[in-house]
């Protein structure tokens, strides 16, 4: 690989911070308020790497009250919202946006979490990222491509850079997105290992996004 990324992509959760125990916590909390039972833990635990669309619609067919599904996502929004202030970055996510910066490379993040959450952790932590895209933005969230095409759009690249437009992805169907909208997908090891994110479609694999840096991959 030796091209230079015309434009990066990030998604956030488990690229940019470490939230995985604070999104299951979530939604132990929100099934609880729901449904008025404890979460089993081995059903808790089985939740990381998926998609909050699918999470819903596991849980609420666990209680057979799939008209549900909304509510329970509105409630697990509604709580991550209140742990936000435990979340911390990912090791090298600010050197890494600080690079992009640097190198005046367009950026932004791409993410299916809410555009509250992502603002306030940007704030908090004093990120300087030139704009960000949540569920709320899209008709199809991913796994579909529609969220990178959007992505694509606000950062000024044109379809025929998209091989050139680098994302940062830690799911599979985060990666799926990437790969059907016909960009650079390189995975983030947070939650799956590299072989399975390169299966998944990954070109590339790092340990974070401090291991993507130190690689050189920017420059």
């Amino acid at each position: 690989m030796t091209k230079k990324p015309k434009t990066v992509l990030l998604d956030f959760d488990g690229v940019v911070i470490d939230s995985m125990p604070f999104h299951l916590e979530a939604w132990e909390k929100s099934f609880k308020s729901v449904f008025q039972c404890t979460l089993d833990k081995d059903v808790l635990s089985s939740l990381s790497g998926k998609s909050t669309k699918v999470i819903a619609q596991h849980l609420t067919k666990i209680e057979n009250k799939p008209l549900l599904e909304e509510i329970l996502i509105d409630k697990k929004l509604q709580f991550l919202q209140e742990l936000t202030h435990g979340i911390s970055l990912l090791p090298g996510a600010a050197e890494f946006i600080e690079e992009l910066n640097s190198n005046n490379i367009p950026f932004g993040i791409v993410s299916n979490a809410s555009r509250n959450f992502i603002k306030d952790i940007l704030d908090q932590q004093q990120l300087d990222v030139p704009f960000y895209l949540g569920i709320e933005d899209y008709t199809k969230p991913k796994p579909h491509p529609q969220p990178y095409f959007m992505g694509a759009k606000k950062a000024g690249i044109e379809f025929k850079d998209y091989g050139s437009c680098f994302v940062f992805e830690d799911s599979f169907h985060g990666l799926k997105a990437a790969v059907d909208a016909t960009m650079y997908g390189i995975g983030i090891t947070s939650q799956h290992s590299a072989e399975g994110l390169k299966k998944a479609g990954a070109k590339l694999t790092f340990s974070s996004l401090e291991d993507a840096l130190l690689s050189g991959l920017l420059r």
